[in-house]
């Protein structure tokens, strides 16, 4: 069993099925993170998840959540990626990474930074 623990920020398809591909591995899912509270709320029970994260910030505090997935609109990748990485988690992001090549270099800088 791997000792990772993720959260999905996502709680439509594509976050859905990132959830399902982190059990097959094995992985813990510490939590979700929708675009409302009762969205979220919805989404743990609909899908069995123990934690509903009220913000961004909620989730990045967590300290048992190693790799944050992110499944969101595209839009707000970008920021929500370099949120992830400057509180030291590992990101795994459905694309694109970013709007353009000079948001996805510094999101690599930042990787490589932290």
């Amino acid at each position: 069993m791997n000792n990772l623990k993720a959260a999905v920020i996502g709680v439509g398809f594509v976050g859905r099925a990132h959830l399902e591909s982190l059990r097959r591995r094995g992985i813990t899912v510490q939590g979700i993170l929708g675009s409302s509270l009762e969205r979220t709320q919805e989404a743990c029970r609909n899908l069995n998840v123990a934690h509903a994260y009220k913000s961004l910030d909620d989730l990045l505090e967590d300290k048992t959540v190693d790799v944050v997935h992110i499944c969101t609109p595209n839009n707000v990748h970008c920021e929500q990626a370099k949120a992830a990485l400057a509180a030291g988690k590992h990101v795994v992001c459905e694309k694109p990474l970013s709007m353009d090549t000079n948001e996805s270099s510094k999101l690599v800088e930042l990787a490589q930074k932290h």
